[in-house]
Formats: structure tokens, sequence, C-alpha cells
């Protein structure tokens, strides 16, 4: 992995990384598609489908329970199997479904297309994380990550503007006399689904990551993608790269090619490849390092989720009371009995730490937020820090875990913090109810106790 990570730093930071980060952007937009989307289309879609409220809540949910059920399977066969196949066929899937979504006609339909979605985008996210990392040599990996990461932020806002871009027309066209009718909301989901298809298409044309070729003994194929690499990012000659002949002598070793092709490449025994290679994340230290990411990534996206979720709402509720004055925010959200906050997101150990300590700090204060200015200001900034937590605690693990276990361990952290979502969304109104400062000084609890944690997170990569 020396050798690898010197060859890799031979091939530069050009026009490759250019395509890797592209591809990674319009990836990223199509999984905030897949959560955001809903929201937006509940107020002009209810009429249509007949929706309650239960039913509403559901359909927001169903997107996360795709993902929680398969996101440690995938992060499994995605080490055994390889990056690559995943992602597109997870795109491709959710592409598939995006575009059934576009077209239900009932509730039933639409809350399983969702369903699907999820269950798709768990499978390609892991594998789209790990590919960038592993074409990113130690010296420049931490601020590709750190850039990968912020296209999550500005998926957001993109989605944002083009929802308020499509949703206020009204849009309709009526086929088979009446049998398929499609709205503004259904033509919108048809837009959408085009991010998809377009991450697909992208990644077509990406290599499987070299580091995993390794792991499998495909030294080969290792050493073409570097120096295809080499090529795109400095425009030279293939015979100038300064590895052109890396790991050549260990393939010179010739066996039955036949028989040891064959039974290298069978199910069966890749499965079994895998199994094996795993065994490393139940013991010391990674199994510690696991536990450790996996409960900082519960309370990070619990509290970054719950706040973008009721942002929406608690905004609505200060503009009514926009006119008073002396009314803090917990005085609003006591006279409507609802209310909203709290995020987080991933880092590196003293970033992380003060992060997190700004973060319980800033979710603690605005219990007492009095006006829209100071509401949003704090919003914001509890957003951003834990986009940056959550992205952290991901570079971590791709600091931490060696390549054959990296995307079952990203798969397990994702799967406890979109848990933690799930339980913040239910938690959250019943502390409500309890009183309005219970969930504010639960939730700047729960930050104060991840900033503990921090303090643990080992400093390097064993």
């Amino acid at each position: 992995m020396q050798e690898y990570d010197a060859a890799l730093k031979a091939c530069g930071v050009g026009l490759f990384h250019i395509r890797l980060l592209c591809s990674a952007f319009v990836a990223l937009v199509s999984g905030i598609v897949i959560t955001n989307t809903t929201p937006y289309i509940l107020p002009i879609a209810e009429c249509d489908l007949d929706m309650n409220l239960l039913q509403k809540g559901l359909l927001n949910a169903m997107p996360y329970t795709g993902m929680i059920l398969v996101s440690i399977i995938a992060g499994f066969l995605t080490d055994t199997f390889g990056r690559k196949p995943f992602i597109l066929l997870g795109y491709g899937g959710l592409f598939v479904f995006t575009v059934i979504s576009g077209t239900s006609q009932t509730y039933i339909v639409l809350v399983i297309a969702k369903f699907f979605e999820g269950l798709l985008f768990a499978t390609c996210f892991t594998p789209v994380v790990s590919l960038t990392s592993e074409f990113c040599h130690n010296g420049i990996r931490d601020r590709i990550l750190f850039l990968q990461s912020s296209f999550a932020s500005v998926s957001q806002i993109l989605v944002a503007l083009i929802s308020w871009a499509i949703l206020p027309n009204d849009w309709m066209s009526v086929f088979f006399n009446g049998a398929l009718v499609l709205n503004t909301w259904n033509f919108y989901l048809f837009i959408m689904s085009l991010w998809s298809i377009s991450a697909c298409f992208m990644y077509t044309f990406l290599p499987e990551s070299p580091k995993y070729c390794i792991t499998q003994k495909r030294y080969d194929d290792a050493r073409e993608t570097l120096i295809k690499i080499y090529v795109q990012n400095t425009r030279k000659p293939a015979d100038t790269y300064p590895f052109v002949n890396i790991w050549k002598d260990k393939t010179k070793i010739k066996i039955d090619e036949s028989t040891a092709s064959k039974s290298q490449t069978s199910f069966s025994h890749m499965l079994s490849v895998g199994l094996h290679n795993i065994k490393p994340i139940f013991h010391r230290p990674l199994g510690l390092y696991a536990l450790l990411f996996c409960t900082t990534n519960f309370f990070i996206m619990n509290l970054f989720n719950v706040i973008r979720l009721w942002f929406p709402q608690l905004s609505t509720i200060v503009e009514h009371y926009a006119t008073e004055e002396n009314q803090d925010l917990c005085v609003m959200l006591d006279t409507y009995t609802l209310g909203g906050v709290l995020v987080n997101k991933v880092g590196k150990k003293n970033l992380f730490i003060v992060c997190s300590m700004i973060c319980a700090s800033f979710t603690l204060a605005l219990r007492w937020a009095n006006s829209k200015i100071a509401m949003v200001a704090m919003f914001s900034s509890i957003v951003a820090l834990a986009q940056m937590l959550m992205s952290l605690n991901q570079f971590l693990v791709v600091d931490h875990f060696p390549t054959t276990t990296r995307s079952l361990a990203i798969g397990l952290i994702m799967t406890t913090g979109r848990i933690g979502t799930l339980v913040g969304n239910v938690i959250f109104p019943v502390l409500l109810d309890i009183g309005c400062v219970v969930p504010f000084f639960t939730m700047a609890g729960t930050m104060a106790f991840v900033t503990l944690l921090s303090f643990v997170i080992p400093v390097k990569k064993r």
C-alpha cells in the first residue's frame, strides 16, 4: 500500500480527479433528491393521492427504511466484489424507481418506489465514498474528501432552487383516457430522475479502484489504471510514468491459468474471501473504532435530520410571532406544541472536538432565540457544523479501516446514523410534549456526550 500511495502521488492531480469529483457531485445530488423531494411534493400531492398525516410521515420514512435494511450488506458486498458494479447497479436502479415514483397514481405505488429508492441509494453511496478516497494519495485525500462532503450542502440548495422553479407551475397531462394523469409533481420527479441516470453514465467511464484490485491480486488491472490516470493528468506518454513496471514481478508466477482464474472468480470463492477479510472488524482495534464511530454518527445524524426536517414548521411559527417582542423560541413552541432542532456531520479529531462543542452550545442557545434573524443564524450554523461533523466521521472511518473492510465500516456507521434519524424524529415531539426546554437540553446533552467521545478518537491510523 505504500508503493500504491507513491504510485498514485506520481500520477499528480488533474483532469481525472476533476471527472471523479464531477461524478461524485452528480451522485450526491441524486441522494439528496431521494429524501428532499418528498417534503416538497407533499403539499401538492396530498390531494391527488389522498394522504393523511400518518401516511405523510410514513412516506418521509420510507427511503430511510430502505437505507437501514441494506447498508451493512451493501458495504460487505462492495468490499468483496468491488466498488464500480454497485455504483452502476445502484444509480441505474435509482433512475428506474424515481421514474416509477413519477408515474405513481396511488399512494401505495409511491411509497413502495420510495422504499426502493432508499435501498438502492444505500447500495451505491458507500462505494462512491470509498472510490473517491482510494483514487487520492495521503497528501490530498482529506482535502478532496472535504470538498466532496461540501457537495451535500450545495445539493440541498440546488434541489430547493429546482423545486422552487418547477413546483409552482400548473402542469397537467392526461393519457389513456384518464388512466394516467401527470401533474406538476409527477413531472418534477421525472426531471429529478435525470440526476441518477447521469451519475450512472458518468461512473461508467471511470475505472475500478486500483486499491481494491490490489487486494484481489489483480496487479495488471491496478497498474493499467494508474498509467491511465497519469496520462490523463499529466498529458505525458505512458512510458514516462515512474512506476510503469510496478508489481510486474508479482504477476510473473504462472500456475495453471485456467484453473486459477476460474477458482479466483467463482462467486463462492470471492464470498469466502470476503467473509475472511471482515474478521478484523470484530476484533481490536477495529471493533472498538467501529463502535466509537457508530455511536457518534447515531447522535450526529439524529440531530442533523431532526433540525432539517422540523425547520420549515419552526420558521412558520417564528414568522407568525414576528411582530411580538420578548418571545423566545420556547414560548412560541409551547403555544403551538410543535418544534424541532439540531444537526451534526463528520470530521478529524481537533476539528471534530471544536465543532461538536460549538454545536452543543448553539443547540442550547437556540432555546432562547426570539427573532427570525437569530433563529435562522443559529439553525444555519448548527446545520453547517453538523454537516462537517458527519463528513469528519466518514473521513475518520476511511483513515482507520483498511480497504478490505472500509465499505462495510461506512455501511455500519450510516446504518446507525439513519436509525438515529428515525429515533430522533419519533422522540422529538414526545420530549416536546413534556416541556419545550426538554428537547433542547436533551439534544445539547447528546452533543456534549459526542464531544467527550471525540477525545478518545485515535489520532493516527494504525
